[in-house]
Parts: structure tokens; sequence; C-alpha cells
């Protein structure tokens, strides 16, 4: 329960709806942030609770949550029910609906004219508009139905669009998590957007560095997802031989459990899963956090240097906007040759890092600033559709 929420919102139903609760990723934990800072319900599309223990009794999902939860876990085999699942959620008591969105939960009904939608955007649906050869050409299905990729796909995959341009004339007023991604909302939607950072719990990262003073090996954290890079940074450290760890499962496991078996690579530690609690101290140990993807803001480089480690990152996207000055390495390519040429550099520099310098820079992105930014914000909405900040 937030406290410090002002009487003019406390007055207020909020709902706070998400496109699924099935891992707990960055997304995710700006979900829930965004449900805390208002004392908002929430809602999304599928849920699975064992994955989400503070949100027990919290969240209440679509007619899609009678599917069984293996199924559930994986929601890109249902993304053609997506729409249908928002518009079906009975939001009519609510007076502001916050949508957390980077697919669907934008596509909710509004049941009054008073309703107020905000749109949270993660990004615009990536499949949609700016991955969509990798999304048909990855697009997992048993081998008889392969035909469909240059058929039936690319048609469904223009019916969602479709459906994605509609779902946003429900939306009052957008909030991008970057800037790159509010270009992208300028670009794609035709609309303007306010720029508000995602939150990080930088206290528990913070404490873990004070208790670690001893920084060996290299560190690459997140779901182990196609575009996320995870087989370009196991190649990079084959080459180079040395020490890191990987935390994250996903997809691509198994294609990088491979690369490192067919080199017989003994410097690289794929760990899976790595509980919540585990993270502040397994940053906390890293040399320099390794971050290839091309992400719309990328909360785990904020997290490394939270727990005050350098972050070696793609000169795009997110990351150009968090990794400040002094807090890390850039490189400019997605190749192994300018990852290794970013961490030789790194190698060379190292000493010149300063662990109180990086935690400054993470604390810009710190949860009392997220949720000091959101309330500023709905409140300028509430009273007259302008923002404030």
């Amino acid at each position: 329960m937030n406290k410090n929420l002002p009487e003019s919102l406390q007055q207020k139903r909020i709902a706070v709806v998400a496109d699924w609760l099935t891992s707990n990723g960055g997304a995710e934990k700006v979900t829930e942030e965004i449900a805390n800072t208002f004392n908002a319900d929430i809602f999304t599309s599928v849920f699975l609770p064992d994955q989400f223990k503070s949100l027990t009794g919290r969240v209440k999902a679509s007619f899609l949550q009678i599917l069984p939860p293996k199924i559930r876990k994986h929601h890109q085999f249902f993304l053609h029910l997506m729409p249908a699942a928002f518009r079906s959620l009975d939001l009519s008591e609510y007076d502001i609906i916050i949508s957390s969105s980077a697919s669907f939960s934008k596509a909710i009904k509004k049941s009054k004219i008073d309703q107020i939608h905000i749109c949270y955007c993660h990004s615009p649906p990536r499949y949609l508009y700016f991955i969509e050869k990798d999304y048909v050409n990855n697009y997992p299905l048993p081998w008889f139905f392969r035909w469909c990729r240059k058929t039936v796909i690319p048609l469904f995959l223009r019916w969602l669009k479709n459906v994605d341009q509609k779902s946003i004339k429900t939306i009052d007023a957008f909030i991008a998590n970057s800037k790159t991604t509010e270009a992208r909302i300028e670009k794609f939607y035709k609309t303007d957007a306010t720029v508000i950072y995602p939150n990080v719990d930088t206290k528990k990262f913070n404490a873990a560095a004070e208790q670690n003073t001893q920084r060996k090996y290299f560190l690459a954290v997140g779901r182990m997802v196609r575009y996320k890079q995870f087989p370009l940074i196991v190649e990079a450290f084959i080459k180079n031989g040395l020490p890191l760890k990987i935390g994250g499962k996903g997809p691509e496991t198994n294609k990088c459990k491979k690369l490192i078996e067919e080199a017989q690579a003994t410097n690289i530690e794929l760990l899976g899963f790595v509980p919540d609690e585990d993270i502040p101290q397994l940053y906390a140990g890293a040399r320099a956090f390794i971050f290839p993807s091309h992400e719309d803001f990328g909360i785990v480089p904020v997290e490394a240097m939270a727990a005050g480690t350098p972050v070696i990152y793609y000169n795009k996207g997110g990351a150009t906007e968090s990794v400040g000055a002094g807090c890390g390495v850039a490189f400019d390519e997605q190749s192994i040759e300018s990852l290794n040429s970013a961490v030789e550099t790194f190698i060379d520099t190292e000493n010149t890092f300063n662990v109180g310098h990086i935690q400054a820079q993470a604390e810009k992105f710190s949860t009392e600033n997220f949720q000091k930014n959101m309330i500023k914000y709905v409140i300028s909405i509430q009273k007259n559709n302008t923002p404030l900040i």
C-alpha cells in the first residue's frame, strides 16, 4: 500500500493491465511497481502465480487463464486471441486504466466516456514493426506447417498490425520507457509520448556491492531469447577465453550449450534460472556486465550499475541513455570482433572505473524517482491532459 499517494488519486479506482505475467522480467517488474505506486488492481491475459509470489490475490486474468500452465507459458502460440482477451476484461468500475504494453494489453475496451487510458509503452510490438522477418523465420512451427512462413504467417502479422493500430484509439496518453521507444511511438503510432524511465530497486544492489570486494568474472543476465544475442556473447568469450557467467534461460539456451560443448570451453558457465535474491551478489562479483542487445530500455544494465559494475554495451537503444559517461564501454557492431574489442578496451582501462560514480548514475532510475514521476504525470493527465514533466 502506497501511503504517499496524493488524495486526488486515492479517491480514484485504478487498474493496471499487463500483456502477460508468465516470467518475471523487466517489463513485469515495472508493471508491479506501477500497481504498487497507485494501489491498483492488476489485470492480464495469462498468469502463472508461482512466478509472482508477491502478487498473490491481486491479479485477475482473462478467459485464456483456463489454458493449462504449460501452454500459458508459451503465449506466442495464441497471439491471435490476445486482442479479444483484453477486450473481454470488465474494467467498467475503474476511473483510470494504465496498460503496461509491448503487445496487446493496450487493446482494452473503455466502458465510460470519462475513463482515462494511459499506455506505459515498453515498445510497439517488435514482431509487427521492426523484426517481422526474424519473427516469420523463427516462429515455432512443426515441420509439416513450415510452408506457412511465406503465406499464412505474413497475412497473420498484417492482421495483427491492423488490430494494433485500431487499439491505440482507446489511448488518451502515451508514456515511453525511453527516448528510443518515444521515437518508435512517433514513427509507428504518429503520436507523442512522455519519457518516464523504468524503476530499479537500487538499494538492494548497492548493499551487495558493499559486501563484495572481489570481482572475478564477466557477466550476462536475462531471458535467453533471440534478439538479446546470448550466442554472440558465448562465441566472443570462447574466443577471448575470459571467465564468463550467464544467468537466465530461454529458447537460445540449447544453442549456447551446443556452442560451449563444441568448443570445449571451460571458461563459460551457464547458471540457468537465478533466484531474485541471488542476483545482487552475482552482479557485485562481476568485473563488467555484457549487454549486446538493441533494447527499448533494458533494466539489467541499470541493476548492474547499481551494484557498481561497469557495462560493456551495444551502442544503440536504451543502453545509450542509461549507461552514463565513465560507467562502461560501448561497441558499434553486434559482432564477435566488435564485442571483444570493447572487452579489451575495458581491461586496459578497468582501474579508471569508480564504483561510487557508477552507482550514482543508477540512482537516476530509482524506484523513488519512478513513483514520483508517474504520480506527477497521471495527475497532470487527470487535470488537463497536458503532461507536466
